[in-house]
């Protein structure tokens, strides 16, 4: 049959198209088919690639969950190095407070 180089992968879906215009009464040659079938697989390649830039790949996943684990252990370390931060600010305040409050007593006795 002719056109069957055209059909794999793809683009079998436009060959079927083409060879069907091409069968019937509007007139198309086999040569019109198959120029018209290239220009559709340039089109569609040219999609494909434009596309497949776009996309991210299973590397890439594992790369942005890499990345996310890193960030993650980074800020629980920050997280706990504030808490640290906050509890000696607090404890500090506490005991100024309180020694505050004893020398308040002790000058007002």
């Amino acid at each position: 049959m002719p056109g069957q180089i055209f059909r794999s992968g793809t683009f079998s879906f436009i060959v079927k198209k083409i060879l069907i215009l091409r069968d019937s009464s509007h007139g198309f040659s086999e040569q019109q088919a198959k120029v018209q079938v290239e220009a559709m697989q340039d089109v569609v390649k040219s999609y494909d690639e434009a596309t497949r830039k776009e996309l991210a790949t299973k590397g890439d996943i594992q790369d942005v969950r890499s990345e996310l684990q890193e960030v993650r252990a980074e800020l629980k370390a920050e997280i706990a190095d504030a808490k640290h931060e906050i509890l000696k600010w607090m404890v500090t305040a506490m005991l100024a407070q309180t020694a505050i409050l004893i020398g308040l007593m002790a000058f007002l006795k």
